[in-house]
């Protein structure tokens, strides 16, 4: 699939291809351009397997650890566990 194609040249700022995944491409859209048009469109494409949001997660909260200080302040999947 020529994935510029799915959306007009002036709605895309930049497209970049994942090497990891082949056929998976970050696309930018250009200022202007709302995230539910460009989602909409892409989705009703029948070569498009899926679109999605680039979501951005942050972590509000540190563990309940009082030994996550000593442990270099790296949180692991067991601190996530205990709370």
């Amino acid at each position: 699939m020529r994935i510029a194609a799915a959306l007009p040249r002036a709605s895309v700022a930049s497209l970049r291809p994942f090497a990891l995944v082949p056929g998976l491409h970050h696309v930018k859209l250009a200022p202007g351009v709302t995230l539910e048009s460009a989602l909409a469109q892409y989705r009703a494409r029948s070569d498009v397997e899926y679109a999605e949001p680039n979501y951005i997660v942050k972590i509000n909260n540190l563990p309940n650890d009082p030994g996550f200080p000593s442990n270099g302040g790296s949180i692991t999947l067991a601190d996530w566990r205990r709370r």
